[in-house]
């Protein structure tokens, strides 16, 4: 059986988001325009670089930020559609930003440079737009490619295509042969959530100006 996390409920009626505890880390969210001082975040540029916290400067382009508990430091990506991911073991985390574009780029595949499945305690898989509302009206190259790799993450639908960003993930899941129990998603598509931002929902309704983002972070848990 998987170890299940402790969730701190910190909600309201509209914004479910919570303190997340995965045994030895704590995952938290955080709504902003802009990105927070206690945050370590990279240029997230839909790519498929992975660095370490240590190695993060002022511009530093990644998608991912790699942490081990030796630090106090939290890391975290930001979002407004795209699905915040963030991999647990004992000793080490790994903070994704994952769109359709990191993912053909290659972003999950360079997780294993820095893990091993078999020490994965816990993924979790934030709020993200869900299948019902990412979608294209043609297919350009890197939707196709996107289509080649992740099929079932794809179907059409009066001539536009629409994708699944969590059946996409589900194909490293299923490769690195994850139990169920170690997954835990949000749920939330942040396209329905109003609480939440999400820069499609801001192109349909022609209000893209202050989407802000989601932030979400892991840290080293600090145990009193």
């Amino acid at each position: 059986m998987g170890k299940s996390p402790y969730i701190k409920r910190v909600a309201t009626d509209t914004d479910q988001s919570a303190d997340k505890i995965f045994g030895s880390w704590e995952v938290t969210e955080t709504r902003g325009l802009t990105q927070s001082n206690n945050i370590l975040t990279a240029k997230q540029v839909h790519g498929g670089n992975i660095v370490r916290a240590t190695q993060v400067t002022n511009g530093t382009e990644a998608d991912g930020i790699f942490l081990t508990n030796d630090s106090d430091q939290a890391v975290g990506v930001m979002t407004a559609d795209c699905v915040p991911v963030i991999i647990m073991t004992e000793n080490k985390a790994l903070a994704l930003h994952v769109s359709r574009k990191t993912l053909v780029n290659g972003l999950l595949d360079n997780v294993l440079n820095y893990l091993e499945p078999k020490e994965i305690d816990y993924i979790y898989v934030g709020p993200h737009i869900c299948e019902y509302h990412f979608s294209f009206a043609r297919e350009e190259l890197m939707l196709r490619r996107f289509r080649l790799r992740f099929g079932r993450a794809t179907h059409w639908h009066h001539g536009s295509i629409y994708l699944s960003l969590k059946t996409a993930l589900q194909y490293f899941f299923d490769e690195w042969e994850m139990h169920p129990d170690k997954i835990h998603y949000d749920g939330r598509c942040t396209y329905e959530m109003l609480a939440l931002p999400s820069y499609r929902r801001g192109l349909d309704s022609g209000q893209t100006g202050k989407i802000g983002s989601l932030i979400t972070a892991v840290r080293r848990r600090s145990v009193t």
